[in-house]
């Protein structure tokens, strides 16, 4: 969980909780790390404030529990697109007519006919690419036509246990009957939402935005994403700026730069 909290009433002159430990780990960023004063907050704002300050302003928290919504948005609209279950019946269906005209090449070798229907009826891959391999080389045409079949019937196998993994994870509820390509796209497009959903949630839990993929965001719900997250981290940043100013830890030098207040010095030097 993100590791601070908005703000509820206190007196004006009462020091808000936490900005003696925000400015001890301010220090730390800018004397072992070589950061200005302002690059620090930066990077406290997305690694986790002191859970004892308090901001006014909504968090970073609240804005990746909204990029969270828009991609769930975008999962139950290609889930209320698609049929897949109509598609996973033509691909069996496909099997069945495959696997008719591979059995039909071998009516003169009544044993490797037999061999084939056994484990077309097992459904097991393991075993028609065993009778792949084990097929008589002899006659090279007749050979590679039945390699053909076999190696059709293999990939419509994996189409077919793809479509229904995606059938037991996801709950379909679309009419369109997409083309074999197209129906992986739409698959592969759930996995990375599904996948984005679990980074958002581990950095909520973690409270570290450093290492977030914005480049995967990005791709779904476009470079405005990180410009918002951008947007609400300076937010924050000021405002922080703002309150540790007004409560005497820092201050603006005469060229405007950000500097540590005498106050704040004495207490670091004091560790």
């Amino acid at each position: 969980m993100i590791t601070y909290q908005y703000s509820y009433f206190r007196p004006e002159d009462e020091e808000p909780a936490g900005l003696d430990k925000l400015m001890s780990l301010v220090s730390e960023h800018v004397m072992k790390e070589d950061m200005s004063l302002e690059k620090a907050l930066e990077t406290l704002v997305e690694k986790g404030l002191p859970v004892e300050l308090e901001l006014q302003n909504k968090g970073l928290e609240d804005l990746l529990l909204e990029f969270r919504s828009r991609i769930e948005s975008l999962q139950v609209k290609i889930l209320g697109t698609i049929n897949l279950e109509k598609v996973c019946q033509m691909k069996e269906e496909d099997y069945i007519s495959l696997g008719n005209l591979a059995q039909s090449e071998l009516l003169q070798e009544r044993d490797l006919q037999l061999e084939l229907k056994k484990a077309l009826a097992e459904r097991s891959q393991d075993a028609i690419r065993k009778f792949r391999w084990n097929f008589p080389k002899e006659d090279r045409e007749f050979y590679y036509r039945i390699q053909a079949y076999l190696l059709r019937l293999i990939e419509v196998m994996e189409d077919i246990d793809a479509f229904k993994k995606a059938q037991e994870k996801y709950h379909f509820t679309g009419k369109e009957i997409p083309e074999h390509r197209e129906a992986f796209t739409y698959l592969q497009e759930l996995e990375s939402l599904s996948e984005l959903k679990m980074l958002i949630d581990d950095v909520i839990r973690t409270g570290e935005f450093q290492d977030f993929d914005f480049k995967s965001l990005a791709q779904f719900l476009g470079p405005e994403s990180y410009m918002e997250f951008e947007e609400r981290r300076n937010k924050i940043v000021e405002s922080l700026k703002a309150l540790l100013q007004k409560n005497g830890k820092l201050f603006l030098d005469k060229e405007g730069e950000l500097r540590l207040s005498p106050d704040s010095i004495r207490k670091i030097g004091m560790k």
